[in-house]
């Protein structure tokens, strides 16, 4: 069976879950962002937490990588762009974490994932049009128009 990391990067906490194919949640874990910090311990916190998922499940399943969730994330680019509840201005998310982990990393804003993650999995399975607000540190959106999530400007 086959599996994928998914992480949301908030501005308080930072959540991590390893999850099938079938979204069975094999193991998750969360901890503080501070995101006054250097980004270079964000990134060693990260390690540390994936590195303890893998030692507990991995043996059973094929990890195909590592699906990041942040505020002003730009999927094309793999960076989050000086967002306004992280202290680390401008940076190389995706690719910083591909390093450090050895493993495929696709970013996107963490409100569009919510809502691609409610219209295949959760309250908005089946629905059309909808639009998700997620509530945090920040507020976003994700907006979804006959059947497809809205990107871009």
């Amino acid at each position: 069976m086959k599996m994928a990391i998914g992480m949301d990067i908030g501005g308080t906490n930072t959540k991590v879950a390893f999850v099938t194919e079938k979204a069975e949640i094999l193991y998750s874990t969360s901890f503080a962002t501070l995101s006054y910090a250097p980004f270079d311990d964000f990134l060693k916190r990260v390690k540390e937490k994936v590195s303890e998922g893998l030692r507990i499940v991995k043996n059973d399943y094929e990890l195909l990588g590592m699906g990041v969730g942040a505020p002003n994330a730009n999927p094309r680019t793999g960076m989050i762009q000086d967002p306004p509840n992280l202290g680390w201005g401008t940076v190389s998310l995706a690719k910083d974490l591909e390093d450090i982990l050895d493993m495929p990393v696709r970013l996107d804003n963490d409100a569009n994932i919510a809502a691609t993650g409610e219209m295949y999995f959760g309250e908005a399975r089946g629905m059309k049009n909808f639009i998700t607000v997620t509530l945090g540190t920040g507020v976003g959106t994700g907006v979804v128009v006959e059947g497809a999530l809205m990107t871009g400007a």
